[in-house]
């Protein structure tokens, strides 16, 4: 009964060997019919005037970097291209294959290049391999980082989005030797794992064009653009906008303080120092440009109310302050017989000329007071409505 087992299982055994040595064997033998007068130089059409169709699609998979100085972006893609090589065709009926796992190097390869990149692409595959099928056609799917340019709009920023585009073509081959064109469905997709801190990508989209060159007149050359839109997370700069314009109604509040007194220019003076800080801290991170953006427009704002307040607080104490002293040099003669204006008859008790002084110094000092007091407060609240109106607009434009 042993030798029995012992002699089926040398059976089961041979004949799983053979059929993987005949499958091995197979595989082998088509790869010698197929790549044995292949020429990895030549375009594989049967007619020279026909042109290699080629479709690609994109699926974005991260956002390596977005730098917004040198407006330059890095994202990590898995490219597909698919074509037909027409010198890479067998019958399934005769070798039982339905498709080979070739390497790039064995076989002609599309010329491809991203003509907006700003460095070279990185390609994270260990082996450079792509799909076979027994009708001749080709896939070849790898990650890959591309790092391409990326021209910012800042008028809206940081409540902004940025679109980005991508712009494929062929480098030495127009449409008449390889047309390449974006898949008919999904030629570009997001990864459901994507994320970021401070971009989200809200919409993509795909344009084909046939571009001309002054190279090569009357040839055409397709180009295929895939544009990538993303919104940016605006917490961390809304933030820094709330804390501007809460030190810039911090600076309204000591404005009520009494102008004569010299602390209230002393506090206003240090508060738009402040401001410069949150716009320095900012600066770093955008790139120069010719124009304001919202957030620019908000915190140059609060800068200048900041400081009409510290200026027109030191205007008003020194006003007040350079008046009564005009006052008390009125009195440093002996003469002390003079009329006293009418518009400060009220102030006055008139016993004898000795308390005229003091009593006209007092209500002198009074008058101008309260007539600075008055322009005072109808300027803080012009200053203060101004402002509000001001932000709201730029907020909700």
């Amino acid at each position: 009964m042993d030798n029995f087992k012992s002699y089926m299982f040398l059976i089961l055994f041979s004949a799983i060997g053979s059929s993987v040595s005949m499958n091995t064997n197979t595989e082998s033998l088509l790869r010698q019919d197929l790549f044995n007068e292949y020429d990895t130089n030549v375009r594989p059409v049967f007619n020279q005037t026909d042109n290699v169709k080629m479709e690609i699609g994109v699926e974005i998979r991260s956002l390596e970097s977005f730098n917004q100085v040198s407006e330059t972006i890095e994202i990590s893609a898995w490219t597909t291209m698919r074509w037909i090589d027409n010198m890479l065709v067998w019958n399934t009926s005769q070798y039982n294959i339905e498709s080979l796992k070739i390497n790039t190097q064995d076989i002609w390869m599309p010329d491809l290049e991203l003509y907006n990149a700003a460095s070279k692409p990185n390609v994270y595959n260990i082996r450079d391999d792509l799909i076979l099928y027994h009708n001749g056609t080709l896939l070849y799917k790898r990650p890959i980082v591309f790092s391409f340019l990326c021209p910012l709009d800042l008028k809206e920023f940081p409540y902004d989005k940025q679109t980005c585009m991508m712009e494929f073509g062929s480098w030495m081959l127009s449409k008449d030797y390889l047309s390449i064109q974006p898949f008919e469905e999904n030629p570009i997709l997001v990864s459901n794992d994507f994320s970021h801190n401070e971009w989200n990508i809200v919409d993509t989209k795909t344009e084909y064009v046939e571009n001309t060159y002054k190279c090569c007149p009357g040839e055409y050359w397709p180009v295929t653009m895939f544009y990538i839109t993303m919104s940016r997370n605006h917490h961390k700069y809304s933030l820094t906008i709330h804390m501007n314009i809460l030190l810039t109604l911090t600076a309204i509040v000591v404005s009520s303080i009494k102008f004569k007194l010299y602390r209230r220019t002393y506090i206003l003076v240090f508060i738009p120092l402040s401001v410069i800080w949150l716009i320095q801290s900012i600066s770093s991170k955008i790139p120069v440009i010719s124009y304001f953006t919202k957030m620019d427009k908000i915190l140059l704002t609060s800068f200048i109310v900041c400081e009409i307040l510290a200026a027109s607080s030191g205007i008003f104490y020194c006003l007040f302050q350079e008046f009564y002293s005009v006052v008390k040099r009125c009195f440093t003669k002996n003469n002390y017989n003079y009329r006293v204006p009418f518009n400060l008859y009220n102030y006055l008790i008139l016993i004898d000329y000795k308390d005229v002084k003091t009593k006209y110094e007092i209500a002198k000092k009074d008058y101008i007071y309260k007539y600075l007091k008055t322009i005072d407060k109808l300027f803080k609240f012009c200053v203060f409505l101004g402002y509000i109106i001001t932000v709201s607009v730029l907020l909700n434009n």
